[in-house]
């Protein structure tokens, strides 16, 4: 039902699932393939350019346009690159989803690998199969997966929207989260855990508080008084000290900081 709202809307996909009637028993026949634009009903590679070069004439617009929300992406400064360009490549439909792989190898089942249930498009990867519901129930962002669109740039879009930096990162790392275990699952056959994404994901909300809070104490020590160290100099301090033991590192940088000499 998910699919067909997908493609036709939830009024057209109510008409349709009435409309549809059981498998009758007693009729043993077998599906067979139709390539529905032949008279005859059997597929040739000149039909088939034929029907690609009428599409070009009518330069029919891709339905995935996300210039815009791309723009908007690329201008979070405070989301790390790697996340950024798979939001992008989940926005343009360039994920290997099931579907979307279906779509161009009509061998590879679009079912969802996690739940069996329904066919696996990006909403439904990321909101409405049952372990990223969990995911998002259990999570710190109060997120109701069942009004969610079910087009991604819809649903993307009007999530982020309403939400301030802070929650934006929160969104942005849960989706990445869920896609690894996803994949997870799919390429590894492991066990998809909820708990563990939720755990990853408040890793990086901690991590991003703790930059923060490094970046004003940096701001302070510059303007110690009696204390003349340059940004550059502190720079490579900071570098030296935080690589041989974390935060240890910094502690004894701000403790030394009145015996650096030049």
């Amino acid at each position: 039902m998910e699919e067909l709202q997908r493609l036709f809307g939830m009024e057209k996909a109510t008409i349709i699932q009435a409309q549809i009637k059981p498998p009758d028993p007693t009729n043993d026949a077998q599906d067979r393939l139709i390539w529905h634009k032949s008279r005859t009903g059997k597929y040739s590679v000149k039909e088939g350019y034929r029907q690609l070069s009428l599409l070009e004439q009518q330069r029919i617009p891709t339905p995935r346009n996300i210039g815009v929300q791309w723009e908007v992406i690329n201008g979070w400064k405070f989301i790390v690159p790697k996340v950024k360009l798979f939001l992008w490549r989940m926005l343009s439909g360039a994920l290997p989803i099931a579907n979307n792989l279906h779509r161009r190898i009509t061998t590879i089942s679009p079912l969802c690998q996690r739940c069996g249930q329904e066919n696996e498009y990006e909403a439904h990867c990321f909101f409405f199969c049952p372990g990223s519901r969990r995911v998002w129930f259990q999570g710190q962002l109060d997120l109701r997966t069942h009004d969610q669109p079910l087009d991604i740039i819809q649903a993307f879009t009007q999530t982020t929207s309403l939400l301030d930096e802070d929650g934006i990162k929160l969104f942005s790392y849960t989706l990445w989260e869920l896609w690894k275990g996803r994949n997870e699952v799919v390429m590894q056959h492991k066990r998809f855990d909820p708990t563990k994404i939720t755990r990853a994901v408040n890793n990086w909300m901690r991590g991003d508080v703790l930059e923060r809070q490094q970046n004003q104490d940096h701001q302070q020590l510059l303007k110690i008084p009696g204390y003349e160290v340059s940004k550059e100099d502190w720079q490579l301090v900071v570098d030296a000290s935080w690589q041989q033991s974390g935060e240890a590192g910094m502690a004894y940088l701000l403790y030394e900081l009145g015996n650096v000499s030049e």
